[in-house]
């Protein structure tokens, strides 16, 4: 390894150990690829990807070229060319002695030492000479030492010199050192000095002169004996996002950032198919690309940050397949868009914008991997509504006519709980009559954090009162753009629907208007699955345990194999009692709301006669939510709303069961 010239040239960098060696006569090494494009001149578009060595004292700048024709840079004959030339005349190895050792540096390899150490000593050699770029940083070193490579037919004529191209993605310097260029002079040997690069090419003056047989000896313009540096590039203060978006990726790299997300990964997944957003209460939509027809959607959950991307026609109730792949696929994200939407666009949108517009997606790709999609969703819905019908999370349907406030959903667990309670009120007819009958008339549900919801039915019956976090937020809502959004709850108005997501537990609350009384459809995580108590069952799988009472006693079928079982044996000890999670007005309580000795009328006691006709009035919608609420109110209209809910939910279970997803490749190159 040499590191200093017992001549006068000076080497700034060692070479031999790890360096590749290349020997031979008129003999070039492979292409060596640069991670950025290297600049030269002043034109935007002027530069190369990668350098090719030659033995002859050349380096092709995006070419292969080791001429053993010499011509001097400002010659005609090589306007064409894309070359450096530290010293070209025709060199050879002789007898095992000749020897080009060479080796690039990148930033943006994974950091070793070695790598770190000549890149910060490339920094070094450009900062000390150019005091305008102090914050030089280089990100492509070609470091090349031609070492005791003999003169073609002198034997006893050797050179050593060394070249670095030293690049930072926007400026572009060639270093040379005259390590040991002692030479007798031979008369009419050419030796060209300089860069060509098309119309841009800088001579040396010592071009086929006699002072290039000592150029060890020659002060450079660097103002040391045998060292040189050239500027290759005028006037690059525009186009840096190359420049910037490498930046930004070795940032990264040295901070890790791609392995802190790896987690990401594993804990939450893209819907392989858009029908599945609908069910899946972590996404909502960030952005539109419209450029490209996309519809991208960030999840709400602050830590497991990702964003799916698909294919939008004619709005986002239209979405096509999932992107998969880059530019258009959606990435793990560092920062959550909707609570830190400043970092989120400095440290994700942004550097994707910049890396892909330069040609870059993959540097982006790379530390911001795409995201895995599911196919089955991990999900599942589960539906009140009506004269009170219950579908559990396991599917199976059965109706409560209880007046009071009541359990549908508990968890607890040792780090999530989340309650889900319901209050019923008497039905009435349309002119405003009670009949003997109950509605879901509010709900109530709070999680872990403390977050906590209250959604009632208007006194009118014909709108709703949204309570989040014990602030009415009923009049934000009608402003179709507002969403309360907290860190631990959003809620937001879509489709005449109020949808409430508590983001800790990834648990969903979808509650609207039917007629005179409210909907709710809850979609909870399969992880809880066998973990749920309630009047929505165990969720278990099973659907022939659902009636488990709050002491864990199971119930068994012939207790309740009719509504009046249900009732008596099971819906009613489900009772909130004084553990009501819902607000009340001045001097009221749970107890105002409690009616234990109210007994309703049960639908699967009436005679023949009258179920009868509530399938002619149900007519082609005679399901059992139809004509129980028939029988129970004699209302139509509400019982087909009731008919039209049953019918939506099995329909939702069905998506969920089964379906082709849909994906997508990208059909541009990165």
């Amino acid at each position: 390894m040499t590191v200093d010239s017992k001549n006068t040239g000076k080497a700034f960098m060692s070479y031999g150990d790890g360096d590749y060696v290349l020997t031979g006569d008129y003999v070039t090494t492979p292409p060596l690829t640069s991670p950025t494009r290297v600049h030269v001149g002043s034109e935007p578009d002027a530069g190369f990807n990668f350098v090719v060595i030659g033995t002859n004292g050349i380096i092709g700048l995006g070419e292969t070229f080791n001429s053993e024709s010499i011509f001097a840079m400002d010659s005609k004959d090589i306007k064409e060319r894309q070359i450096l030339c530290p010293f070209w005349t025709d060199l050879q190895s002789k007898n095992d002695e000749g020897k080009v050792y060479y080796r690039t540096y990148s930033r943006e390899k994974k950091v070793t030492n070695v790598d770190s150490i000549f890149m910060d000593m490339a920094d070094d050699i450009v900062r000390k000479h150019f005091k305008d770029l102090q914050d030089f940083k280089a990100t492509w070193l070609v470091k090349v030492t031609w070492e005791n490579m003999t003169l073609f037919g002198q034997d006893d004529q050797k050179t050593t010199f060394q070249c670095f191209l030293i690049t930072d993605g926007g400026n572009t310097f060639a270093v040379i050192n005259y390590i040991d260029i002692n030479l007798k002079p031979i008369r009419n040997l050419p030796i060209s000095i300089g860069y060509r690069y098309k119309d841009a090419f800088v001579k040396n003056s010592f071009t086929n002169q006699k002072g290039a047989f000592k150029m060890s000896f020659i002060p450079g313009n660097g103002g040391v004996r045998g060292f040189w540096i050239y500027k290759m590039t005028t006037g690059r203060n525009a186009r840096r996002e190359e420049h910037d978006c490498l930046a930004w990726h070795l940032s990264n790299k040295k901070n890790k950032t791609d392995q802190t997300l790896s987690h990401v990964l594993v804990e939450i997944e893209c819907p392989c198919d858009p029908r599945l957003l609908r069910f899946d209460p972590r996404y909502a939509l960030n952005r539109f690309d419209k450029t490209n027809r996309l519809a991208c959607y960030a999840s709400l959950t602050e830590g497991n940050n990702v964003e799916c991307c698909y294919d939008m026609y004619a709005d986002v109730q239209q979405l096509g397949p999932l992107r998969v792949s880059a530019p258009f696929a959606g990435t793990v994200l560092q920062y959550n868009p909707f609570f830190q939407r400043y970092h989120y666009n400095n440290h994700d949108k942004k550097p994707k914008d910049l890396c892909c517009s330069s040609g870059h997606c993959d540097w982006y790709y790379d530390v911001r991997p795409i995201p895995n999609c599911y196919i089955w969703s991990p999900f599942k819905p589960a539906i009140n509504f009506g004269d009170p019908h219950i579908t559990t999370f396991d599917g199976l349907d059965y109706t409560f006519n209880g007046y009071g406030e009541y359990t549908m959903i508990k968890i607890n667990t040792s780090t999530v709980s989340f309650i889900l309670q319901a209050r019923t009120e008497l039905a009435t007819t349309e002119n405003g009559t009670t009949i003997n009958a109950t509605i879901f008339s509010a709900f109530a549900a709070k999680d872990q954090t403390g977050s906590t919801v209250q959604i009632e039915m208007s006194r009118d019956k014909k709108g709703m009162v949204i309570i989040g976090n014990g602030i009415d937020i009923t009049n934000r809502l009608k402003n179709a753009s507002y969403k309360f959004l907290e860190r631990n709850l959003t809620i937001s108005f879509q489709n005449r629907t109020i949808v409430a997501t508590f983001l800790k537990s990834a648990n969903t609350m979808k509650i609207s208007l039917g007629k005179r009384f409210l909907i709710c459809e809850t979609l909870i995580n399969v992880k809880y699955k066998g973990m749920t108590t309630g009047l929505m069952g165990n969720f278990d799988g099973n659907n022939t345990n659902e009636f488990i009472l709050p002491n864990g006693t199971m119930l068994p079928q012939n207790a309740t194999n009719s509504e009046r079982k249900i009732f008596y044996n099971f819906g009613r000890l489900w009772s909130v009692g004084n553990e009501s999670l819902f607000q009340y007005g001045d001097e009221l309580s749970y107890l105002n709301y409690s009616h234990p000795g109210f007994v309703p009328m049960f639908t699967d006691e009436v005679d023949t006669g009258r179920l009868e006709e509530a399938k002619m009035k149900c007519e082609s919608n005679a399901s059992k939510a139809c004509i129980a609420d028939y029988l129970a109110t004699g209302d139509i209209a509400l019982a087909k709303v009731s008919g039209n809910k049953e019918h939506d939910s099995k329909s939702d279970i069905a998506t969920i069961a089964s379906w082709p997803p849909t994906v997508k490749e990208h059909s541009l190159p990165l």
